[in-house]
């Protein structure tokens, strides 16, 4: 991948990374991913359970 590099964030390196992610979760397709929502939370998760495997943001890293 060619990647123009400028300002206080490396996005190649967050795409990679997030990528990586997505691959070691099963490549989960865009109908995949459901938002559960409570008064005090909420996370987005893969598959029908909202209860199961939960989807983390990526920290972008330091």
């Amino acid at each position: 991948m060619n990647a123009h590099r400028g300002g206080g964030r490396d996005l190649a390196d967050e795409v990679s990374r997030a990528w990586a992610v997505w691959e070691e979760r099963g490549s989960p397709g865009m109908y995949d991913f459901g938002l559960h929502i409570t008064p005090d939370a909420h996370h987005v998760f893969t598959g029908d359970d909202p209860h199961g495997p939960r989807w983390q943001p990526l920290v972008a890293a330091p």
